[in-house]
């Protein structure tokens, strides 16, 4: 087990150094100079001169990595062009409402998408499972802005149920997280119910059957937990998608989070801060898969004794 951890400890690191290299060189390869958009029409040569150093664009690309590796080391993000802020607490300001919003989301996708796919496995080749497999088709072939348009409209406009922007209250974050969640739960949901065919079909399957055991205690006991390895890993991957889908969902719902200050500071040009986003972004990435290599460990029995 603990060779196996340490295999994927060293692998992260060098993903890690490739994430913070080209989050580096994508802002830069951007056209236009950003010092000249952000400092405005007005600005004199000096001022932008001044920006451009603020903002670490003076000297060669090698020179500027270099610089911006050493501040990394001491945690350091950069001071966004707008506001003087440092990117860190800009990022810490906005991050607990991404968590926020997509922890309900994986929540509520894991729940409910193991949930369908159990149903859809037991019931194979039936009206329920052909009904839960139209519905998993449809979420993940619909837009998340278009169903987070369309939920405002149903529940915040019509009904009037609902808050159809913002954090004011703690039933604003419904209609976002439902809205996120969607997609991985289909995509959870189609995996889940292909996994519980192939375990319900497995030889312990029968036998506990044959030994008497009911079917809720068939599925949930026997073949959802030796179906449990495919679930987890299509979870974790829906847990690093979030990230992007929250982009829209909070840029539609005018959720205070990650998403939308990412989407601000792009209009705005600020490049430090979308820099430091985008970083953080692909960090979570890595953090996530690791935690789910962590828990193929806990529910492998055999990579635990590194076999």
């Amino acid at each position: 087990m603990r060779r196996f951890l340490l295999q994927r400890l060293a692998l992260a690191v060098p993903t890690a150094l490739g994430a913070v290299t080209f989050c580096f060189f994508l802002v830069r390869l951007l056209p236009g100079d950003p010092a000249r958009v952000i400092a405005g029409p007005q600005a004199t040569p000096a001022q932008i001169a001044h920006l451009r150093e603020q903002i670490g664009l003076n000297g060669s690309w090698l020179q500027q990595y270099v610089s911006y590796l050493n501040r990394l080391v001491h945690g350091n993000l950069g001071y966004s062009a707008l506001t003087g802020q440092s990117v860190l607490s800009e990022i810490a300001a906005h991050a607990p409402y991404t968590i926020e919003l997509a922890v309900c989301a994986i929540v509520l996708s894991t729940v409910f998408g193991v949930l369908l796919g159990t149903i859809a496995a037991s019931r194979r080749e039936t009206f329920i499972d052909t009904l839960i497999g139209g519905l998993s088709v449809a979420g993940v072939s619909v837009p998340v802005f278009w169903t987070g348009l369309i939920l405002v409209s149903i529940f915040a406009v019509q009904l009037r149920m609902l808050p159809a922007a913002g954090a004011g209250s703690w039933d604003s974050i419904i209609l976002p997280a439902i809205t996120l969640s969607l997609f991985p739960l289909a995509f959870i949901s189609r995996q889940t119910r292909s996994a519980m065919v192939g375990a319900l079909s497995e030889d312990y399957s029968r036998t506990a059957q044959a030994k008497g055991s009911g079917w809720p205690r068939l599925v949930f006991r026997h073949a959802l937990r030796n179906a449990a390895i495919p679930i987890v890993t299509v979870t974790g991957l829906e847990l690093g998608q979030l990230l992007g889908g929250a982009i829209l969902t909070e840029t539609v719902f005018a959720w205070p989070g990650i998403g939308q200050l990412l989407v601000q500071s792009i209009s705005s040009r600020d490049f430090v801060v979308v820099q430091g986003i985008i970083l953080v972004f692909a960090l979570s990435l890595i953090v996530v898969n690791l935690a789910t290599d962590i828990a193929y460990v806990l529910l492998e029995p055999r990579l635990r004794h590194g076999r």
